[in-house]
């Protein structure tokens, strides 16, 4: 794995600039002998990395519930906001309403990023039983795919004080036509 870990700073240009204090060895040394896969993180950074690097700017919609990132996928957005201030105004576990100075509790984002991710899941896994994408997104079948056939998309992140939702998100299969 640190040849590995070693070879991807080298050469992926996502590392390019970026200065480790620390060797691919000292990864590799606290790493346990089970490797942990986080596949829709994965998945969802490799997306908005290549969205960053090949589109001029992303327009983004910040969802606070699943059902509106299923609806954000079907009417054809590339990336969901996940947006600290919307956490803090509406969508934080203590069901207040508090300034954005993450007052309210530790976890809300990750649970909201949870609910988003889950309501996308089970989007792709309705379209996918109903032939309407394969796992790759291709068209299954020759219907017309329709615009309320969401998928699921990546999550994107502006600035300082705002949360992604990348760490559990897919790639994107909207069903809507570009």
């Amino acid at each position: 794995m640190t040849e590995s870990v070693g070879l991807d700073w080298k050469e992926n240009d996502r590392w390019k600039g970026i200065v480790r204090p620390y060797r691919p060895s000292d990864v590799e040394r606290l790493r346990g002998s089970l490797p942990i896969a986080h596949t829709l993180a994965t998945l969802g950074a490799q997306r908005l990395w290549r969205l960053l690097q090949t589109e001029p700017y992303l327009p983004t919609l910040g969802a606070m519930t699943g059902t509106q990132a299923v609806q954000m996928v079907a009417a054809g957005l590339p990336a969901i906001y996940a947006s600290g201030w919307q956490v803090a105004a509406d969508a934080n576990d203590a069901d207040e309403t508090y300034p954005d100075q993450s007052l309210y509790p530790a976890d809300s984002m990750p649970n909201l990023v949870r609910r988003i991710n889950n309501a996308l899941r089970r989007e792709d896994e309705k379209n996918i039983r109903s032939g309407r994408t394969t796992s790759s997104g291709s068209r299954r079948s020759s219907r017309t795919r329709r615009p309320d056939s969401a998928a699921t998309s990546t999550f994107s992140s502006s600035r300082k004080g705002s949360s992604t939702a990348a760490p559990r998100a897919c790639t994107s299969r909207t069903s809507s036509p570009r």
